[in-house]
């Protein structure tokens, strides 16, 4: 289901992060992370950057890790909920 959550929400992914012009060091909040492919995308746009994923699904969570296994040292994916994010105001 996340592998066909990925490709299906593929087009419009690429068309929002096409409006998007983060520094090659970004570090990167990707919210409601699913499947990781965005985290993948932003991974390759930030190449001295960083990405934390953040989703409310378990099973989205080991599946975005999975999927991005090679750059965890760059980003981290965990479980939690967009009303308390488990991160400081910067």
């Amino acid at each position: 289901m996340l592998g066909m959550m990925n490709r299906g929400h593929a087009p419009l992914s690429r068309w929002g992060l096409s409006l998007l012009s983060p520094d090659k060091d970004a570090h990167v909040l990707d919210v409601g992370c699913g499947g990781g492919a965005n985290i993948a995308r932003l991974l390759r746009r930030c190449p001295e950057g960083a990405v934390d994923g953040l989703d409310a699904s378990a099973e989205s969570v080991a599946y975005s890790k999975k999927k991005n296994r090679r750059a965890l040292d760059r980003c981290s994916i965990i479980q939690g909920d967009i009303r308390a994010l488990p991160y400081g105001n910067a």
